[in-house]
């Protein structure tokens, strides 16, 4: 015999599955037995069944139940409100953070062109050139000290 072709009994007793249930002679559906003293489960209803028209009519509210929880209902709808509204003003706030950080990388760009620019214009050479046009030459003399005497009145 293979794995597959093994009756129940091989097995042996599965604990992890209900035992069937007896079938109905009669129609062939199985019946569950419950011991006595149990009750079969069924949906325990809260009493409140509105639809949408009585939303509409008013109906609804004349419910004792619901004019009993009318000030949670709006406590929980201010909380709705405050909710929607502190993520409208968290998704600005992203927004403004992303416009902001694309911005400064663009003005970091800019500065660090502009710090080049005037490092490269800055140079003794670049200088010259420039003093050049203007008919301004740069010094071929070595630059003197000058000594003043001191009077002695000043001491």
């Amino acid at each position: 015999m293979g794995i597959f072709n093994r009756k129940q009994k091989d097995v042996g007793e599965n604990r992890f599955r209900k035992p069937e249930a007896p079938r109905n002679q009669d129609s062939g559906i199985r019946t569950e037995q419950r011991p006595e003293g149990t009750r079969s489960r069924q949906k325990k209803s809260s009493g409140i069944h509105f639809s949408f028209r009585q939303l509409l009519d008013g109906s609804l509210f004349a419910n004792e139940k619901v004019v009993k929880n009318l000030p949670f209902i709006l406590f929980l709808a201010g909380l709705g409100i405050l909710y929607i509204g502190n993520s409208s003003v968290a998704e600005r706030n992203r927004r403004n953070l992303a416009r902001l950080t694309e911005e400064l990388k663009e003005l970091r760009y800019q500065y660090i062109s502009t710090k080049s620019g005037v490092m490269y214009q800055s140079n003794p050479s670049q200088i010259s050139e420039k003093l050049r046009e203007t008919g301004i030459r740069e010094s071929t003399i070595p630059p003197v000290k000058i000594f003043s005497k001191k009077d002695e009145n000043q001491k």
